[in-house]
C-alpha cells in the first residue's frame, strides 16, 4: 500500500494510529502496517483485535499519531472536530486519491483517547 509505504518513510518511532471515516470498511489500515513490518504502538481498533497481536499495544499515546481520513467522514460532526485538531497539528499530509494521511505532533495530547 503506497500511503503505508508513505508513512513508514516519513515517520520515526512509535506512533499511533487513527481513522476518521464513517464506515467500518476503513477498519483495516492497521494490519497493513503488520505486512509492512512496522505496527502503531496504540491504534484505533486496539479495543476489537488487541488479542490478535504478537505485542500487547501501548497504554498511552507517543508523541506522533498518523491519521488516514476517507472523504466520507464530512457529514459527522465529531469526526470534523477531530479533523480539525489533527491539522493544527500537522507535521505533514499526502492524498492518495480520495485518501488523506496526516502525521501529527501528539506532544499536546491532541489524540483522542481510544
Amino acid at each position: 500500500n503506497e500511503a503505508v509505504r508513505w508513512v513508514l518513510e516519513n515517520t520515526s518511532g512509535n506512533f499511533s494510529l487513527d481513522s476518521l471515516s464513517s464506515c467500518f470498511t476503513y477498519n483495516g489500515y492497521r494490519y497493513l502496517f503488520t505486512l509492512e513490518g512496522r505496527e502503531p504502538s496504540k491504534s484505533y481498533v486496539d479495543q476489537n483485535f488487541f488479542w490478535l497481536y504478537d505485542k500487547k499495544p501501548a497504554t498511552s499515546h507517543p508523541e506522533t499519531v498518523v491519521v488516514f481520513v476517507a472523504s466520507d467522514y464530512v457529514n459527522d460532526n465529531n469526526l470534523i472536530a477531530r479533523y480539525n485538531s489533527y491539522k493544527e497539528n500537522e507535521i505533514i499530509s499526502q492524498k492518495f486519491g480520495n485518501l488523506e494521511v496526516i502525521v501529527a505532533d501528539n506532544t499536546k495530547e491532541i489524540l483522542y483517547d481510544f
